[in-house]
């Protein structure tokens, strides 16, 4: 059995890593407005692909809570989300808050990209497609399936967080990759320890759709050009890093408290 775990981990792996080079051809091939917007359509119609995907892959498994009982659908389910989404939505608004303080407050000239209707369009797709998928497949899928190669959860939690951070492709195309690197493993290993925690994929889901739609509609500026370690960058990219920063702190932060919290109760066990 465990044999066989490896290579539905594996292929499920590849999956992903074949549909985002797919993506990335299209966006080149057809150009980026309307590869995006291909890109969007093929996120909402892998919803159910995945859902499905992982409910088979997990009632054929040895040692994983299935996805109703991850994925519940009642009354608690909904003001769950509703309570973790709010908290998700503070977080980044007070991250994207402070970085735009700091803009004005070095004079910087910023301003929205796009009009208000696009960014709320695209930024409710990145909301309902992206933190649904990536912690239904890292949480509820990749997780659960490595508890059957280690004697603490504490070791799944850390390589589906790297394994999250391995799939955004940024970290790849970007003179500061590597930090935005550090900082989707943080999330990761935060929104890891959540679910652990909870037991139930809605608080990580919750959050992480909470965190990028407003990542997405707060942060999505335009400016001016400076000059930042010998590189020329606009003046919203170097604020973007200082808001990376913000968010390792905050999230580092709550992943302390959430690791003690689940050491202090043994739920580091694999047996809970």
């Amino acid at each position: 059995m465990k044999i066989k775990n490896i290579i539905l981990i594996a292929v499920s792996f590849v999956a992903i890593i074949v549909t985002l080079i797919f993506v990335t051809l299209i966006n080149k091939a057809v150009g980026n407005i309307l590869g995006k917007q291909i890109g969007n359509l093929s996120q909402i119609l892998a919803i159910p692909i995945i859902y499905y995907t992982v409910k088979l892959i997990l009632n054929k498994s040895e040692n994983t809570e299935k996805i109703n009982s991850i994925l519940p659908i009642n009354k608690f389910a909904i003001s769950q989300f509703l309570k973790y989404y709010s908290i998700g939505l503070m977080l980044s608004i007070l991250t994207s808050f402070i970085t735009f303080v700091v803009g004005k407050t070095m004079q910087f000239e910023i301003y929205f990209q796009n009009n208000l209707t696009y960014k709320i369009y695209i930024s409710f797709i990145i909301m309902l497609c992206v933190g649904f998928m990536e912690e239904l497949f890292f949480r509820g899928l990749i997780q659960q399936l490595l508890y059957n190669y280690f004697n603490s959860k504490l070791y799944p939690a850390i390589i589906s967080a790297i394994l999250f951070g391995l799939i955004h492709t940024q970290i790849f195309n970007d003179n500061n990759g590597f930090i935005y690197f550090i900082d989707i493993i943080v999330f990761g290993f935060f929104a890891s320890l959540l679910f652990l925690k909870t037991k139930s994929l809605i608080p990580p889901i919750a959050l992480h759709a909470a965190w990028n739609f407003a990542d997405e509609f707060f942060l999505d500026y335009e400016s001016k050009t400076i000059v930042y370690n010998s590189k020329i960058l606009s003046q919203v990219q170097y604020l973007e890093l200082g808001s990376t920063y913000i968010s390792i702190a905050i999230f580092l932060i709550l992943s302390i408290y959430l690791f003690k919290n689940l050491k202090n109760n043994n739920q580091f066990s694999k047996f809970n």
